[in-house]
C-alpha cells in the first residue's frame, strides 16, 4: 500500500511539473506573441516608444528596424499613426492596427528640447510646452541637486550641471534636456547698470559655444526671422549677458562707403558673441588693421586717437542684433543720408507724429548730425507708458556702451526724432511680447 501510494504521488508531482512547464512555456509564447509598450516620451518632434522586449517596426511594410538596445523606437510626431507595423520575436506581424493613436492624439507638442537656465532663475515649463493643460500635468527631474521642478511648472535653477526632466501633461509625456549655468543672469525687470564691463580673457570656446547656443535657443523659442526673434537678441545681450559692452567707435566696416573697411573693430558682423579667440577666425582677415581684440580686448579706436576697449557703436549693435535674428541687412551704419544706412531698412516717419503707431522692434533714428552719423537703436520694449530703448552708446558715463535705457516719452521724442517701421522688413512678429517679463 505505501509502495502504490508514494508510485501515484510520484505520478501526481510529475503531472504538476509538467503543468508549470507548460504553463511557463505558455507565458514565454503570449509574453512573445504580445507588444506591449511600458513608457514613452516626446523628444525633438519623435514619439519614443519603450516596448517590453525588443522587436521589429515600419512605418511602410517595406523597410524595417530593430529596437535599439533599450528597446526603443524614435518615430517622427508627423508620422502616419495606422502605417506603423510591429513584428514579434516570432515574426508575427501586427499590421492595420494604429499603435500610435493612444499616444500622438490631441497630443501638445514641445516648442524646444533643450532648456537652459541661470542659476537662480525660476521659469515654467509651460513657455516650451504648447496647448499644455495645467491641471494634468506632474514633473520630474532627474537630479535635483541640479534643478528642481515644483508642481506648478516651476523650474528652479540650484547649481551649475546638466539633467533631465520629465513632463507628463495629459497623459503625454516629455524630456527635455536641462543645462544650469552661471554663464548667464536671471532675467530682471530692468538693465543693471551696476553690472562691470567686460574685459577679454573672461571666457574659454567652450563658454563661447555654450553662450551661442544659449543665444540661438532664445531666438528660436521667439520665432526665427522675425520681430520677437530680433527682441530676444536684444534682451539677452543686456539683460541675461552678465557684463556690459563698450561702446567703441568703428574703426571701419565690412561694408563701407567710404575706405574705412573693418572686420570686428566696433563691430562684429557674424553669427555668435564675439568673447574668445577663437572667433577670430570668423574675421575677414584682409581687413583687420592690428592685431584684432574681442569685446573688452584693447585696440587703437582711431577716430578719437586712443586706445580703447573693444565693442559696439550704436549701427554696430543693431546690425548685428538683426543678423543674429535672421536677418541680413548689410554691415551698416546709423544716420539718414544718400548711401545706404540701417535708417532705410523700413518707411521712416516723425516720431513726435506716430508715437502712439509704434512698436517694439522698430527702429529709433536720432543724434546730432543725421548725414554723416547720427545715432540707432531698438525699440526693445513698451510697459506702463514708458520705453525701453535698446542702443549702444558713447555721450554719457552712465549710459555708456550697450544697454535698455528706460525712456519717458518726453525723453525719447527729446533724444530721437524718427520711427522706422520695421513690419515689412521682418514679415511676422513671431512670439511677440511688448516687454520681455509679460506672459
Amino acid at each position: 500500500m505505501k509502495k502504490k501510494r508514494l508510485r501515484k504521488r510520484i505520478v501526481m508531482d510529475l503531472i504538476l511539473m509538467d503543468l508549470i512547464v507548460l504553463i511557463l512555456l505558455l507565458s514565454i509564447l503570449y509574453r512573445g506573441l504580445k507588444v506591449t509598450i511600458i513608457d514613452h516620451y516626446i523628444k525633438d518632434d519623435e514619439l519614443y516608444l519603450v516596448f517590453q522586449d525588443k522587436v521589429f517596426w515600419s512605418l511602410d511594410n517595406i523597410v524595417w528596424a530593430e529596437t535599439d538596445e533599450n528597446n526603443t523606437v524614435a518615430i517622427p510626431v508627423s508620422a502616419d499613426p495606422s502605417g506603423l507595423r510591429i513584428k514579434n520575436r516570432f515574426g508575427y506581424t501586427y499590421g492595420n492596427y494604429s499603435l500610435l493613436d493612444p499616444y500622438l492624439s490631441d497630443a501638445s507638442s514641445a516648442t524646444a528640447s533643450v532648456i537652459y537656465i541661470a542659476v537662480g532663475a525660476n521659469e515654467s515649463i509651460f513657455n516650451y510646452l504648447d496647448s499644455a493643460n495645467k491641471d494634468e500635468a506632474s514633473f520630474l527631474s532627474l537630479d535635483e541637486s541640479i534643478c528642481k521642478v515644483e508642481q506648478d511648472g516651476t523650474i528652479k535653477g540650484l547649481e551649475n550641471g546638466q539633467t533631465s526632466l520629465r513632463a507628463t501633461v495629459s497623459n503625454k509625456t516629455y524630456m527635455f534636456d536641462v543645462t544650469v549655468t552661471d554663464l548667464i543672469d536671471p532675467l530682471g525687470s530692468e538693465f543693471n547698470y551696476e553690472k562691470d564691463f567686460i574685459t577679454p580673457d573672461l571666457y574659454t570656446r567652450e563658454d563661447n559655444d555654450l553662450l551661442d547656443a544659449i543665444l540661438v535657443s532664445r531666438i528660436e523659442k521667439a520665432g526665427y526671422q522675425s520681430r520677437a526673434a530680433v527682441l530676444a537678441t536684444a534682451w539677452f545681450l543686456a539683460l541675461e549677458f552678465p557684463y556690459r559692452i563698450h561702446y567703441f567707435d568703428e574703426n571701419g566696416r565690412i561694408d563701407s562707403y567710404t575706405d574705412r573697411y573693418s572686420d570686428g573693430e566696433g563691430r562684429y558682423y557674424h553669427i555668435g558673441l564675439y568673447l574668445d579667440e577663437s572667433r577670430y577666425e570668423n574675421l575677414d582677415q584682409k581687413l583687420i588693421r592690428d592685431t584684432p581684440a574681442v569685446w573688452g580686448g584693447i585696440l587703437v579706436e582711431y577716430s578719437n586717437d586712443r586706445i580703447w576697449p573693444n565693442g559696439l557703436d550704436c549701427s554696430g549693435f543693431v546690425s548685428w542684433c538683426l543678423l543674429q535674428a535672421g536677418y541680413d541687412p548689410g554691415d551698416l551704419g546709423a544716420g539718414i543720408a544718400e548711401w545706404d544706412d540701417l535708417s532705410d531698412l523700413g518707411p521712416k516717419s516723425w516720431l513726435a507724429s506716430s508715437l502712439s503707431e509704434i512698436k517694439a522692434g522698430d527702429l529709433l533714428v536720432g543724434g546730432d548730425d543725421l548725414v554723416e552719423g547720427g545715432h540707432i537703436a531698438i525699440l526693445a520694449g513698451l510697459k506702463d507708458g514708458y520705453f525701453y530703448v535698446a542702443e549702444s552708446q558713447g555721450t554719457s558715463e552712465y549710459y555708456w556702451g550697450y544697454c535698455i535705457r528706460k525712456y519717458s516719452a518726453e525723453e525719447l521724442l527729446q533724444y530721437f526724432f524718427y520711427r522706422v517701421d520695421m513690419a515689412e522688413y521682418y514679415g511676422k512678429d513671431g512670439n511677440y511680447k511688448e516687454y520681455w517679463l509679460s506672459e
